[in-house]
């Protein structure tokens, strides 16, 4: 019941959590179905014993929402005209002849709290995804794989039938006509495709392994699973291309590679290989391995044919926005400055931007609704405090990915989605440095769901057949030899 119940949740944040907008009727559909998650999610952790790295979790998780609150708390005009960046606040009330009244840190209160209320679905999903096991966990990562191949083929109808199609779900700017799936934003579109190849892959690699460590025993699981990551991945690759978002594109193929490279250079991850026979697990069989990538990649090509491909190129050579983002980001820095230490609100990044855009900085028909820079904007939002809790989510991130690659004892399907998710997370942050990607719900959640995959111990325990190491084969077949003697 609770699975079906997280199923049905992360399912709909990827359906309905496509808009940037807070103040939206899915934001608040999305809020209202994770709340009974939420009840059981906390009941669940209460039950379950735990351990020190999902205590921190857990503080980190009350600190991210504790920020928003405190940034709403009402304070008295002689403390809040002293904070940086509320001068033109102060003369406007000197203007009016008017005293200043009680008000918050956050320049804009209502957006703060709709920012709040929005990390809800992400965070619930995250406490719930902890309460799993990892059976359940791979099911989420193939929802996951299914839901991009499926934005894949409605963004080709899109493509197909231009501005008009009825499988448009949200007001496009027809001056780019560019398909954006169950988003609004190209970009956005392009950052789940990377992340559903990313999770493909670990599926792909997996298959792979049980076929080369077992050949005696291929069954039909294997099979479909092997040929569908490999028809998910050309079609990821296929319409990535078709979507020509340039950095989708680029982390798409950074991901790809991240993958495969990890794959043949971590140790053995099971206890009883160790010297050559660990080293040739992994670096042995990589060669087949790239084959299969590029013969993938061919196929993605040969489908989309030279004329995407080349306007990936000229994407990459000229775009009008090129010259609009070093704009938002100069701006965005003055901003950031005047309202240091303490930040200008959760949300309130239009409200804090218009104050120091000045009309060389405006181009016609843009609307500056976020910095395409999520560094930026959080410093400019939550000042000081937003910095520091990103500095040790880094410091938690690094120190968990070596924990990670050094586990042993575990299946070799849990071991390849632990990569996908910690390739995922980084391919997220490098991505934030040019856009806003975690400002929707959908891909937030993918993000909650990856960083409740690094914190889940090991699932070693569970029979798998892609777990089953080489000597225990040699044992059965032993064992098998002396029964027909």
């Amino acid at each position: 019941m609770f699975f079906y119940l997280t199923f049905a949740c992360f399912l709909a944040s990827l359906v309905l959590g496509g808009p940037t907008k807070h103040a939206s009727l899915q934001d608040a559909l999305l809020q209202l179905c994770a709340v009974p998650l939420l009840l059981l999610a906390g009941w669940r952790l209460c039950n379950l014993p735990t351990t020190r790295e999902m205590r921190w979790s857990l503080a980190f998780c009350a600190a991210i929402l504790a920020l928003p609150l405190i940034q709403l708390i009402p304070l008295p005009p002689l403390i809040w005209t002293q904070l940086p960046g509320r001068e033109a606040l102060v003369s406007t009330y000197t203007l009016l002849g008017r005293s200043p009244d009680w008000a918050a840190i956050s320049l804009s209160g209502q957006e703060t709290w709709l920012s709040m209320l929005s990390l809800l679905p992400p965070l619930t999903l995250f406490l719930a995804v902890l309460t799993l096991d990892w059976r359940e966990c791979r099911l989420l990562s193939l929802l996951l794989v299914a839901f991009a191949v499926l934005s894949a083929f409605v963004a080709l109808l899109q493509a197909a039938q231009g501005v008009d199609s009825p499988f448009r779900f949200y007001n496009v700017d027809l001056r780019d006509p560019s398909p954006v799936g169950f988003f609004v934003n190209r970009n956005h579109l392009g950052a789940l495709l990377y992340c559903g190849a990313a999770f493909a892959t670990a599926w792909l690699l997996a298959s792979y392994d049980a076929v080369r460590l077992d050949q005696d025993r291929i069954d039909h699981q294997t099979i479909v699973t092997m040929a569908g990551s490999a028809f998910a991945l050309v079609a990821l690759v296929s319409v990535e291309l078709v979507v020509r978002s340039r950095a989708g594109v680029l982390l798409l193929f950074l991901g790809l590679g991240a993958l495969p490279i990890l794959a043949a250079i971590r140790p053995s991850p099971h206890a009883e290989f160790d010297g050559a026979e660990s080293e040739s697990l992994g670096r042995r069989h990589w060669l087949p391995v790239a084959a299969a990538f590029i013969m993938l990649a061919l196929v993605a090509f040969f489908f989309v044919g030279w004329s995407s491909i080349q306007g990936v190129f000229d994407r990459f050579g000229a775009d009008p926005l090129s010259d609009e983002r070093p704009v938002f980001a100069r701006v965005t820095f003055f901003a950031t400055k005047a309202f240091m230490p303490v930040g200008s609100g959760l949300g309130s990044f239009v409200s804090a931007y218009q104050m120091f855009e000045k009309p060389r900085d405006m181009f016609s028909g843009v609307y500056a609704n976020h910095a395409h820079n999520d560094l930026l904007e959080l410093a400019l939002e939550t000042g000081m405090a937003g910095l520091m809790l990103l500095c040790v989510f880094i410091v938690w991130l690094v120190t968990r990915a070596r924990k990670v690659w050094t586990a042993i004892n575990r299946p070799v399907i849990d071991v390849y989605l632990q990569d996908a998710a910690m390739i995922v997370i980084f391919l997220f942050l490098g991505h934030s440095l040019m856009d806003y990607p975690l400002r929707t719900n959908a891909l937030l959640s993918v993000f909650a769901f990856a960083c409740a995959l690094l914190i889940k111990a090991p699932g070693g325990g569970e029979a798998h057949t892609q777990g089953r190491t080489r000597q225990e084969r040699r044992r059965r077949r032993d064992a098998l030899a002396q029964n027909a003697a």
